[in-house]
């Protein structure tokens, strides 16, 4: 039987580069950012939670629970944390609200390679701290690590021992004409939209 996973979408970050607007609510192609993220992951996934600080009304209107830090000073970590807590399920995928273009098979691979506590994607030659999936046990960690007055995701994921899995070498052992296509399209996938001239660019 397939395991269960829950996914928890970060979206209270302070927006600086976005003019301080709530990056999850800017407008991109006719809805808010967050609304290409849950299209993408939702339908692979058996739950879904928002991480949010801000406009809790506005994000709740989308659908699914939305939970708040027990400290929005802490960084994403502290997302990370509150709403693992309230996780149905072993499993958790987390990714930002700032992804439009995640693979829509990204669970499936990610759980086909899953060896340890956490699994991270790396693309274009870069580590991508924010797209993680992990056992909901190891989100306990997080608590003593935050504590000791750390913040860094990364500094976390090193002290559990995450491994990694490079996003284009996994598409490229389909060794099919899929794959090739998906290749030309596989930088794009984990591509943050950070700023109003990224969200120009990128729109439709």
């Amino acid at each position: 039987m397939t395991e269960r996973v829950s996914a928890i979408i970060l979206a209270g970050g302070q927006g600086t580069r976005m003019d301080h607007a709530n990056k999850g609510l800017v407008p991109f192609n006719g809805q808010p950012l967050i609304q290409s993220v849950i299209d993408r992951i939702a339908p692979q996934v058996d739950e879904l939670i928002i991480s949010a600080n801000q406009n809790i009304s506005t994000y709740q209107s989308l659908g699914y629970p939305v939970i708040e830090d027990d400290d929005d000073n802490l960084g994403p970590l502290s997302g990370i944390l509150s709403s693992s807590r309230c996780a149905k399920h072993a499993l958790i995928l987390v990714v930002p609200c700032d992804m439009p273009f995640l693979p829509t098979d990204l669970v499936k691979r990610m759980m086909k390679n899953f060896e340890s506590q956490a699994i991270s994607i790396i693309a274009d030659n870069r580590l991508q701290p924010l797209v993680t999936m992990m056992r909901d046990d190891t989100t306990k960690s997080i608590a003593t690590y935050l504590n000791s007055g750390q913040r860094s995701v990364i500094g976390w994921l090193e002290e559990i021992e995450f491994k990694t899995m490079d996003w284009r070498a996994e598409i490229a052992s389909d060794g099919n004409s899929v794959a090739d296509h998906m290749l030309k399209n596989s930088d794009r996938a984990f591509r943050n939209l950070n700023s109003m001239q990224d969200l120009r660019k990128e729109s439709l």
